[in-house]
């Protein structure tokens, strides 16, 4: 259908929301018959053709939506999906589903970001919500690259369509003065990537923020002082607990020194990151390392090789809570049948106290933080001391990532220093800076 003849609520560069008109209805009951959608929305369509599809949807019952969308791709006139926003008397739930097809290429991230635009600007909502099933990685990731919030007290559990049990709908919700800030900022700064004003997008991939050459540097001298020794220190002993074999993965290597660690203690180890800076440093510091550069999804790992996989720090710098659970997949693909994936991260409580390797002081913020925002903090054992920007995690939301990863947790730590250290504590006694996950593979 030519663009003439939709009546447009809004439009993009690539595609537009447009009415529902009666040729879209064969495409959206094709689409409801699609396995995958049924999964995603966990519902059995209460129709079996285009015609009680269409007296489903005419039915004086169902309450008219506050916008009832078709995404039309502006370079053909063909409708790829649709969005919806729920009906007046309703919380103002947002909903978009595309096509087989047309999924995967950035239409769903622009048409929603539109949806977003016409509700806020055009029918002037101060918030919108929206919901997805905690197994729907991509949903997730769609909402969490918009600026969606995690709203844990919208959660729902309800049964399971398609087997025993139940499942879970994830609540997110995004305030208009939140989503008009996230503008501001993408037209401040461009390659951050966001939401634009117009309601396009940009993919914000994974930035690593120790990527330059004068962080690579600062970071190349740095070997376990301070807080960062309680990370390690106990990591022996769960080697020893967990893990059968020698060939390890340091994934996230950085300048090697976890890489090196893990050669001190007897494992022939490969190191990966996505930085070259970062690997040039750790080929100088050990030339006889395997370092290698790879992709923000770890391509040409080989499947089923390690009987270790080691990520110190990493998943702090990976930017939505979507991209961390895809890493956690393809990570749980190439351990071996009783491979161990043993996951350093930052707790959040770094984020809001002072420690004897860090400071937090000038960045009160973070204390509003949840799983998803970035937070801020300043490392004091080099000479760079500009801020670094990580994404903050609760437990509760790493916990989810790994069951739908098909990870077990085996075992988690939260180091403490004694005090009987040769070292000024700060908070290092008392909470814990460092959270250590011990992952297996379950048994499904």
């Amino acid at each position: 259908m030519a663009d003439a003849e939709r009546s447009f609520f809004i439009k993009g560069e690539h595609v537009g929301l447009a009415r529902r008109v009666p040729a879209d209805d064969r495409l959206v009951h094709e689409n409801w018959r699609d396995p995958e959608v049924q999964r995603a929305y966990n519902v059995r369509p209460p129709w079996d053709d285009l015609d009680s599809f269409r007296a489903f949807h005419a039915s004086p019952e169902r309450r008219p939506f506050r916008f009832d969308a078709a995404v039309v791709d502006l370079r053909d006139g063909s409708c790829r999906g649709v969005v919806t926003l729920a009906p007046p008397e309703r919380e103002p739930d947002i909903s978009i589903s595309l096509f087989r097809g047309s999924r995967g290429g950035g239409l769903g991230a622009e048409a929603l970001g539109l949806a977003l635009e016409y509700s806020f600007r055009k029918l002037e909502l101060d918030h919108v919500v929206a919901g997805a099933y905690e197994h729907n990685v991509v949903s997730i990731a769609l909402l969490e690259k918009l600026g969606f919030r995690r709203e844990p007290g919208a959660d729902l559990t309800e049964d399971d369509a398609f087997g025993p049990g139940s499942v879970r709908q994830l609540g997110f919700r995004l305030d208009r003065v939140d989503w008009e800030e996230r503008g501001r900022g993408a037209r401040d700064r461009p390659e951050e990537g966001g939401v634009s004003d117009a309601g396009g997008s940009t993919d914000s991939g994974f930035a690593n923020v120790y990527e330059d050459e004068q962080r690579a540097s600062a970071y190349a001298e740095l070997a376990f002082p301070g807080t960062y020794s309680l990370a390690f220190r106990d990591l022996p002993e769960l080697f020893q607990r967990h893990v059968t074999g020698k060939r390890a993965l340091d994934f996230g290597c950085g300048t090697g020194r976890s890489t090196r660690f893990l050669e001190e203690h007897g494992f022939e180890v490969v190191g990966v990151d996505i930085s070259p800076a970062m690997l040039t440093r750790a080929r100088e510091l050990d030339p006889e390392g395997d370092y290698r550069l790879v992709d923000e999804e770890g391509e040409g790992l080989e499947g089923g090789a390690f009987d270790l996989v080691l990520s110190a720090f990493t998943f702090d710098n990976i930017p939505t809570l979507g991209e961390r659970g895809r890493t956690l997949t393809g990570l749980g693909r190439i351990l071996s049948g009783d491979g161990c994936l043993v996951c350093i991260v930052s707790s959040p409580e770094i984020y809001v106290n002072e420690w004897t390797s860090f400071s937090t002081s000038n960045h009160p913020e973070n204390r509003k933080a949840r799983s998803g925002d970035v937070v801020r903090i300043v490392m004091l054992d080099v000479p760079d001391r500009r801020p670094v920007e990580d994404v903050v995690c609760f437990d509760e939301d790493y916990r989810r990532l790994f069951r739908q990863a098909g990870l077990d947790v085996v075992e988690m730590r939260r180091p403490l220093a004694t005090g009987a250290e040769p070292i000024e504590w700060k908070s290092e006694c008392s909470v814990a800076p460092w959270t250590i996950y011990v992952l297996k593979a379950d048994e499904r």
